[in-house]
């Protein structure tokens, strides 16, 4: 099972979960919450003008309570009409909200390429500046690959590299795309972000390696392609242990070859 207590990218301290990984202290809200929040915007005065008659909304200055501009909520909601509406209106698809999403993370978040890629597409051309690249990311650090990675979209994640976006980034924590992947058990996406480049042995947070996941969730599939592809087995932590020692019985035998005794 993937450990979905780990910690996301964050900046200030952190506390200690029960998995023994440390919770961050003053994170944005998780996407859960997001979504929780969004199913109570019952009422339309609390939601960002998405008509052409709205005063400034469409050039993006209008949010709501989060943050959010219209061009976010019809990312959240994969609406490609009026992703495009807005966009032609003027509206850039690089504001950020009270927690630095933008509409492409929340795209790839929703698991919705259309509205990715109309969103890539506004946001590489001569009006439209850099998120595309990597260089915008949320509250966390993240960017919309590492978001696409977590979820294990493997066309979200082919779209932004195609794109140009770096497999290397690291959040707050120090965690890559890579280390995402892996910690959540997507074997296809890691291939992907392999074969474009991602370092195989990025240290993150207390110098957990991609393989260090790999190992702990027991993806035997996953720590057989990150050894082929050059991840050190015997790379250790800041508390010294090795992925062979916090390895779950699944992976052990496997990586028990590679530790001298």
């Amino acid at each position: 099972m993937p450990s979905t207590s780990r910690p996301r990218g964050f900046s200030g301290g952190s506390n200690t979960s029960g998995s023994g990984r440390p919770v961050p202290t003053n994170t944005p809200m998780s996407e859960r919450q997001q979504m929780a929040l969004l199913m109570q915007m019952t009422s339309s005065s609390n939601q960002p003008e998405l008509s052409p008659g709205g005063h400034s909304s469409a050039r993006g200055r209008d949010k709501n309570g989060r943050g959010e501009s219209a061009l976010h909520v019809a990312a959240i909601k994969g609406d490609h009409d009026a992703v495009k509406k807005l966009l032609d209106q003027g509206m850039s698809p690089n504001l950020a909200d009270n927690a630095g999403w933008t509409p492409l993370h929340e795209a790839c978040n929703h698991g919705h390429y259309n509205v990715a890629a109309l969103l890539i597409k506004a946001e590489l051309s001569p009006g439209g500046h850099s998120s595309a690249r990597g260089r915008d990311k949320n509250g966390r650090g993240e960017s919309a690959l590492h978001v696409a990675a977590i979820k294990g979209d493997h066309d979200a994640v082919k779209k932004l590299l195609d794109q140009g976006m770096s497999p290397n980034l690291a959040d707050n924590a120090g965690w890559t795309p890579l280390h995402e992947a892996c910690n959540h058990g997507h074997y296809n996406v890691a291939a992907l972000l392999i074969k474009a480049g991602a370092n195989v042995n990025a240290k993150g947070y207390e110098d957990v390696t991609p393989l260090h996941d790999a190992a702990l969730d027991g993806q035997l599939k996953l720590v057989k392609l990150l050894v082929e592809r050059g991840a050190d087995p015997t790379s250790k932590n800041q508390k010294g242990k090795t992925p062979c020692d916090i390895a779950a019985p699944a992976v052990y035998n496997y990586l028990k070859v590679f530790i001298k005794v």
